[in-house]
């Protein structure tokens, strides 16, 4: 079961960084062995669920969900779909690009929105049709059909007011985050993305960004409810687990790939965060049955 790091890509020239489609018409277009995989995706994700129950996989964790529920997904989080025909409402992809207000300007009140994920996946929502979020994203679909030249702009719009329409409709779960503190926390989840294999402590990170280790773990608290070193950690861990599922590489290998200096390095560190070592990690995952996992 090897998993892929996926990239964004759209088929609609005029739109080339959002996409919006039914779940139905999701679930019908794509391989069911594809997304019952556990893969890693390059954009965020968010799920409008109308009707219908299910589960979805965000980092190996399963996440139940029903009817009037949203799932949010920030980028880079491994994903695991369980195929459900039956399910009613749209998910949204949406690549980096889209969260730039200017050229060199990131809209950090979007992004801010999808470190809820990191609290609360499933939000439970209202979703009848006289919903502010409901018009809104039924709005945002049909616009998104059109192609036309103005379409980008508008899906801009309509997307930031859903946004809003959702945050003033679930204000006591999400969480408010400083421009400054969440600034540092989102470059500081980036540089993990690269630096990671060399930089396992927090100190680098913190001079990259010209900022002290505690502005860094203030920063991590605040917008994830952990500090900087269990960033660091997670991302490692989530990185075993995924290299470990390919079942292609042996474990010298992916602690060669991950910079530890030894593969029994790597298992005591895995063992010490999941209380599990790394082959009873393949054992439960490798016996999974999608299908049986529905409501």
């Amino acid at each position: 079961m090897a998993i892929q790091k996926v990239k964004f890509r759209s088929n609609i020239k005029q739109i080339t960084n959002f996409e919006i489609v039914t779940l139905k018409q999701f679930f019908r277009t794509r391989p069911k062995k594809h997304l019952e995989s556990h893969y890693r995706l390059n954009f965020w994700v968010l799920l409008y669920i109308i009707k219908g129950k299910g589960i979805h996989y965000i980092d190996f964790q399963p996440y139940p969900y029903s009817d009037n529920t949203l799932i949010v997904m920030p980028r880079y989080k491994v994903n695991a779909f369980v195929v459900n025909h039956q399910i009613e409402g749209y998910i949204i992809n949406i690549e980096e690009s889209f969260f730039y207000s200017t050229e060199s300007q990131q809209d950090l009140d979007l992004l801010s929105f999808f470190q809820t994920g990191q609290y609360h996946p499933t939000l439970s929502i209202q979703t009848s049709k006289d919903m502010t979020s409901r018009v809104l994203i039924d709005l945002i679909y049909r616009e998104f059909q059109m192609h036309s030249k103005q379409t980008p702009k508008l899906i801009k719009a309509l997307f930031q007011s859903f946004i809003y329409s959702i945050r003033l409709e679930d204000a006591g779960t999400m969480k408010q985050f400083s421009s400054n503190l969440y600034a540092y926390y989102y470059d500081f989840t980036q540089l993990i993305e690269t630096h990671c294999i060399k930089w396992k402590t927090v100190e680098p990170y913190a001079e990259t960004l010209k900022i002290t280790r505690k502005t860094l773990n203030l920063a991590c608290r605040t917008c994830s409810g952990l500090s900087a070193k269990e960033t660091i950690t997670n991302h490692l861990i989530i990185e075993i687990k995924r290299l470990l599922l390919q079942n292609t590489l042996k474990n010298y290998e992916i602690a060669d790939l991950l910079g530890f200096d030894e593969p029994a390095n790597m298992s005591n560190f895995f063992k010490r965060y999941t209380n599990m070592s790394m082959n009873e990690f393949k054992k439960r995952q490798n016996t999974i049955t999608f299908s049986q996992l529905l409501p």
